[in-house]
């Protein structure tokens, strides 16, 4: 019992541990005073404490959070994708959920949700941090950033690290109980399954965004067309009208045989009957409202003519 005790358990936390853990160890409060007086232990939170020189860490300041909520608490919602590997969310604040049944304290460091249901198989440990698993973090993404639901959802996918099936499950686990979020999560699983590919590129998904947020939902990623003449494999097809929209990138469709080579499989298209609307890489990300305009207004047009 003592130091040693209590560094053998800030091993396995980024070098972090509780007051309670402290206890645990033999360490009361007038000890961690006395050890943080000479610099051996920094307060993280009112509740946390770090080692002094602990190696650096990406991940101290969501396990220091997590450990400031109690016992049962895990990283949730926008903090847990981004630990399952979806890119550019914000660092703050760091979500965090705990049993409704649990006492918030006072003073949290985090955003903390108080969920009716935490069951244990759908908690896990990621980087020595206790985490929601991908699926219901999806289901917690979309309860307070809808818009950012399909992203989070298509990024896991595409990572590998979330099924369609677990989201599937996990959406009829909580709908049963209301949850908040599962309208989100159930328009998300009419357009997706284990059988597709998921979209694979970060053009691909972010094309994807903004057509979901414009409202656009009948657009299906890499189709075959042409039947026994077969034209080719294209980005998108819709399921409604004869419309196919083509996502290039500068980096791959700007030299001159490449432009050929593109113009002449879009001949062929429209010679089958398809009209095509080709989008850029440049104006997915830099004029967003452009690209959802022409699509929509294509679209339009076809719904009128078959009218």
């Amino acid at each position: 019992m003592g130091l040693g005790t209590l560094a053998g358990v800030a091993r396995h936390q980024h070098g972090l541990f509780t007051r309670a853990q402290a206890r645990a160890a033999g360490i009361d409060r007038n000890g961690l005073l006395r050890f943080e007086g000479v610099g051996v232990f920094e307060r993280q939170t009112a509740r946390v404490f770090r080692f002094a020189g602990s190696a650096p860490s990406p991940y101290t300041l969501v396990l220091a959070a997590v450990l400031d909520a109690g016992k049962q608490a895990v990283a949730s919602h926008l903090t847990a994708a981004s630990l399952w590997g979806v890119p550019n969310l914000s660092s703050s604040p760091i979500h965090v959920a705990i049993p409704r049944t649990d006492r918030v304290r006072r003073r949290p460091v985090a955003r903390l949700h108080q969920a009716t249901c935490l069951p244990d198989d759908l908690l896990t440990v990621l980087h020595d941090v206790p985490v929601v698993v991908p699926a219901l973090a999806v289901l917690q993404v979309a309860a307070i950033a809808p818009r950012r639901a399909a992203h989070v959802a298509d990024t896991l996918w595409a990572k590998r690290v979330l099924r369609i099936g677990e989201l599937q499950a996990v959406h009829d686990r909580y709908q049963r109980q209301g949850q908040v979020g599962i309208k989100v999560v159930r328009r998300l699983l009419e357009h997706r399954s284990d059988e597709m590919r998921p979209a694979e590129s970060g053009n691909e998904r972010r094309f994807e965004w903004i057509m979901a947020d414009g409202g656009v939902d009948t657009l299906r990623r890499q189709i075959d067309l042409g039947g026994a003449a077969w034209i080719g494999r294209v980005d998108y097809a819709d399921t409604v009208v004869p419309l196919v929209v083509e996502v290039h990138s500068d980096r791959y469709h700007s030299s001159l045989t490449t432009r050929q080579v593109d113009a002449a499989r879009i001949a062929r298209l429209q010679q089958t009957g398809f009209t095509v609307v080709v989008v850029w890489d440049h104006e997915i990300w830099g004029d967003p409202d452009v690209v959802l305009e022409r699509v929509k207004f294509t679209r339009a047009g076809l719904l009128v003519t078959a009218a």
